[in-house]
């Protein structure tokens, strides 16, 4: 077993080193959004529907493509609906060894005899060489080998039990477990349903089709393919932590969705833990669609949603899922940071050139006082003085970004997507140099996407309007998001430096999840010489804040450093004018075409990694 997850771990890095070759991703040439929506418009969706409710687009027929009996052009166009489209995929994805009628939906024996186990990876992961090692190393998997229940294949079904208010789900087999082809028949034969994870790496139909809808939407996309005998229901009400497309391929499927208003969590963060779905209220929360053969739904992450195979007939149900992610550099918060960060590193590097003029040891403080493992060595003859305010100011930043984290927590508008890095969000420019005059129409047209109605900027705008306490507008409460003003944004950053060192220097959730902060400008040598991640950020809170083990975190500082920093937590005040200061002028000055370029560059590094892993495992599938 060894041996084999060796050799499938070479297969894969030949292939994401021949993908890495050229740093440019590849734009996928399918039409992603446009393809799998119409006849519904991308403008109809983005407006009406996105992150905001379900959608059922219903196979096309000739009556709703609007061909007349003499518009064969408009019947031709109606045949490359849903319906059509779906069959090949159909085909690809349950196609079998031997004949069986028609009338039911086969389970998936060939394509699980032909994939092999291939751990998921993190959506946010940004180092594929890091992903392949951590697959490779997972325990009780055995990489390249045979697929195992619960993380390539899950056989399932919901069943009535005593107490419950709902079904619950039971398994075939137990997790990590090896799943074969004849498991699969006999579990399907059975009543359970069949769940093949990650097919977008393992069927060249599926890649494509996640691809495009990825490079549309500027987000990752993954595909998982559900089997479900008639009659049956796989898995029970549930919410997901990404928005869906279901694709129906074949046979019928009842779904009952719930509005998370109510029932569900608005927004769930990727990776958020989950809870169960409340209790039913108000019955017209409660939408019910039926899918057929071509038809699409969206889901919005959040709302709390079930399906079974209908009763009537003999078919079962097939259908693939495109969940849609919203990674941490992608929702507004994520790009309130981004513009955070762009801010305070130009305001640095001007105030950096001008001390140098001046004198060039205060420009090498300035330096020292951004490195990120906290190792600050001062010049000799430095102005201890300017080591003190640069000081303050970054702990002025790494207290915006926790504060920032904190608020995105309580308000679902902070968590909403932001599609600055959809296809045709933003230009790509190669230099800041190249940005349009803000409130320019050149700017207008390059920062607005597409034809979809959405304008980024005057949200942006919004939001930057309302700070440090922002109204929700999601609310009609009205609750302002206070977290961002200074008290508050001290509390949580105490809460959390006092968790970290509660857990033995393990960084709590709230500094694993700014972890990306250090992506941030790196494509400039000053911007790297002081960029900000996750261990950056506590330091700097340990800095300002004060600790009993202090000289462990910052080891190799000189000892009056060390000293001036324990003066500057019992000047509290600094802090408070510097935070209030910070703000006031990043409002005033942060300009979001920046943003917006470094939002879409940002971007492209998940995006590249995404296609060297994918190409990586697609390899081990012959996809």
């Amino acid at each position: 077993g060894r041996v084999r997850s060796l050799a499938a771990a070479v297969l894969a890095r030949c292939a994401m080193e021949s993908v890495a070759e050229d740093n440019r991703v590849a734009s996928p040439t399918s039409k992603g959004l446009g393809r799998l929506l119409w006849p519904m418009s991308e403008r109809e969706f983005m407006q009406c529907f996105w992150e905001h409710q379900p959608a059922h687009i219903q196979q096309c027929q000739r009556e709703s493509c609007g061909a007349s009996s003499g518009d064969d052009s408009a019947h031709a166009e109606s045949k490359k609906c849903n319906h059509h489209r779906f069959a090949g995929l159909a085909e690809s994805l349950l196609a079998e060894d031997e004949e069986r009628s028609r009338s039911q939906v086969p389970p998936p024996t060939r394509l699980v005899r032909s994939s092999v186990a291939c751990a998921s990876f993190a959506a946010d992961e940004c180092d594929p060489l890091r992903a392949l090692q951590g697959m490779l190393n997972l325990e009780g998997s055995v990489f390249g080998g045979p697929p195992i229940h619960g993380q390539d294949v899950r056989l399932v079904r919901c069943v009535a039990k005593a107490g419950a208010v709902s079904p619950l789900e039971e398994c075939w087999m137990a997790n990590g477990e090896a799943v074969g082809s004849t498991h699969v028949a006999e579990a399907f034969a059975a009543g359970y349903s069949v769940t093949v994870r990650g097919v977008h790496a393992r069927d060249a139909q599926a890649a494509a089709l996640a691809e495009g809808l990825g490079y549309a939407l500027g987000l990752s996309v993954g595909a998982n393919l559900y089997v479900t005998p008639r009659g049956s229901q796989g898995l029970q009400e549930h919410y997901d932590d990404h928005c869906v497309l279901v694709l129906q391929l074949a046979g019928q499927k009842k779904w009952t969705v719930r509005s998370a208003v109510g029932a569900g969590y608005l927004h769930p963060r990727l990776y958020s833990p989950r809870q169960p779905p409340r209790p039913i209220v108000d019955p017209q929360d409660v939408r019910e669609f039926v899918l057929s053969p071509g038809d699409v739904m969206y889901i919005p992450r959040g709302w709390p949603h079930q399906a079974a195979a209908m009763h009537e007939g003999t078919e079962g149900s097939a259908h693939l899922t495109l969940a849609i992610e919203v990674e941490p550099p992608f929702d507004w918060e994520g790009a309130i940071h981004v513009a955070m960060r762009i801010w305070a590193l130009d305001h640095q590097l001007a105030k950096s050139n001008t001390q140098k003029g001046r004198n060039d040891s205060a420009s090498q403080d300035v330096y020292a006082d951004g490195n990120s493992s906290g190792k600050r060595k001062r010049t000799e003859g430095g102005d201890s003085t300017v080591e003190a305010q640069n000081i303050i100011w970054w702990g002025a930043e790494a207290l915006f970004h926790v504060a920032l984290d904190t608020a995105g927590a309580a308000h679902p508008l902070l968590r909403k997507a932001c599609v600055a890095s959809a296809e045709g969000a933003c230009s790509s420019i190669e230099s800041l140099d190249e940005l349009p005059e803000t409130g320019s129409e050149e700017a207008k047209t390059q920062y607005t996407c597409r034809d979809w109605g959405v304008d980024n900027k005057a949200t942006f705008d919004a939001i930057m309007a309302r700070m440090p306490l922002v109204e929700d507008s999601c609310l009609s409460t009205g609750h302002k998001i206070h977290q961002l003003s200074f008290s508050n944004a001290l509390h949580s950053s105490r809460l959390a430096v006092q968790l970290a060192k509660r857990h033995n220097k393990l960084h709590p959730h709230c500094f694993d999840r700014l972890g990306w902060l250090e992506l941030i400008g790196a494509s400039s040598l000053y911007l790297q010489s002081i960029k900000i991640g996750s261990k950056d950020i506590e330091g700097r809170l340990r800095d300002i804040l004060g600790t009993d083990d202090y000289s462990s975190h910052v080891s190799g500082v000189e000892e009056s450093t060390a000293l001036h920093l324990h003066e500057c937590t019992e000047t509290i005040d600094q802090l408070r004018v510097q935070y209030n200061s910070m703000i006031s002028r990043f409002k005033q000055e942060v300009c979001w075409e920046k943003v917006c370029s470094e939002v879409r560059r940002i971007a492209n590094v998940y995006s590249h990694s995404r296609t060297c892993l994918n190409s990586a495992l697609k390899s081990l599938h012959g996809a």
